[in-house]
């Protein structure tokens, strides 16, 4: 029988006050001419590898099965709400229409300003496309048939504000390509994966901007001719392999095997954390890829999760060190690979993977959701 998923909606410091909301309209207005805007509403498809005994539930209209992972994001293509654990079966609208936000946005308790402060007095909104309802509060295109001068600039203006969480995912997906797999994992341990992808995306946004996102990766607008040079996210066709093999997160019978393959036990002499320390010290660039972030902005992250998923070593076997946690889960979000790809890199079996990287995830998101998911 299904275990039905619990559905995470997560605020992570949502403006709650007019004054909040006022200064991302304020930013939507200055960078993409769209005033009284509140953000920009979307969904993604995560695909994953069909849970046991799990039917149609989670496959999508797209022809294959998935999480949802509903977002609206500012005028800086940062997240400022994100809601997972949808089954990827509902439409946009119907996640949106599960959502916390859309709860309040229902009650009026989001604390959007008044008509009275506003922008020529009128009504502040989200932007969305098609696949959303229209609401006093949300947005989206005219139909294209018959547009008049008047409606036609209308849609120009909400496609350039509705861009930004666009370009948000195709983002996350170009840094992190486990977005280019099928995630092969409980649908409760997935989640984790997205919010803390979401969470880095926002940190290395802020502390990374250059090379986290060049000017060539997101669309550009030229001003003169109003063409849309499109970011290099969107020509990126390279997909990851696919997911594969047994996994004891879907339930699947386990061959007995012996408890721990004595090449595994050799993580320190040779793992990839030989590579690792080689980078550090004297390939900063190469680093840089490879953990799609400088030593700088690891360290940080290792600072605080250090303590949350540090293990003590037992009389039988030495505990995997925190650096080793948090570089297998990086290289897991940026590459896609397999836990069992995963294991031969990282010396660490693809059972205790598939534990260390949704536990490692799940903290990266508590210790980052306050300061870089508002």
């Amino acid at each position: 029988m299904l275990t039905v998923l619990i559905l995470l909606s997560l605020l992570f410091q949502f403006p709650s006050t007019s004054e909040d909301w006022q200064v991302i309209a304020r930013n939507f207005e200055s960078r993409w001419n769209f005033p009284n805007c509140g953000g920009s509403i979307d969904g993604k498809h995560i695909r994953i590898v069909q849970p046991a005994k799990s039917g149609s539930y989670f496959y999508n209209y797209k022809g294959y099965n998935s999480i949802v992972l509903m977002a609206i994001v500012n005028a800086d293509y940062e997240f400022i709400y994100v809601s997972v654990g949808c089954n990827g079966r509902v439409s946009d609208g119907g996640v949106l229409e599960t959502t916390t936000f859309y709860d309040k946005l229902m009650q009026g308790t989001l604390g959007l300003p008044s008509k009275e402060s506003t922008k020529e007095n009128m009504t502040f909104v989200f932007v969305a496309d098609d696949a959303f309802a229209l609401h006093e509060h949300i947005v989206k295109p005219f139909p294209q048939k018959n547009l008049t001068p008047d409606e036609r600039i209308f849609n120009y203006r909400l496609s350039r504000a509705r861009r930004t969480v666009e370009n948000a995912f195709g983002i996350l997906s170009n840094r992190f390509r486990v977005f280019h797999t099928s995630i092969n994992m409980k649908p409760e341990k997935i989640n984790y994966i997205l919010l803390a992808s979401c969470a880095l995306h926002n940190f290395l946004r802020r502390h990374s901007s250059n090379s986290y996102l060049p000017k060539n990766s997101i669309d550009t607008e030229v001003l003169d001719t109003g063409d849309i040079i499109m970011g290099d996210w969107r020509s990126d066709h390279t997909l990851g392999n696919l997911q594969h093999g047994y996994g004891r997160n879907l339930g699947e019978p386990q061959e007995k095997r012996v408890w721990v393959k004595s090449w595994l036990r050799d993580r320190e002499a040779s793992s990839h954390m030989s590579l690792f320390h080689e980078l550090r010290l004297s390939h900063h660039e190469d680093l840089v890829n490879y953990l799609r972030m400088s030593e700088e902005n690891f360290q940080k992250l290792l600072n605080l999760v250090a303590l949350k998923i540090r293990k003590m070593d037992t009389r039988l076997r030495q505990a995997v060190t925190v650096e080793e946690r948090l570089t297998a889960t990086l290289r897991f979000l940026t590459t896609g690979q397999s836990f069992e790809d995963q294991k031969f890199p990282t010396r660490i079996s693809p059972q205790a993977l598939g534990k260390i990287i949704p536990e490692t995830c799940k903290q990266l998101y508590l210790v980052l959701k306050d300061s870089y998911l508002k």
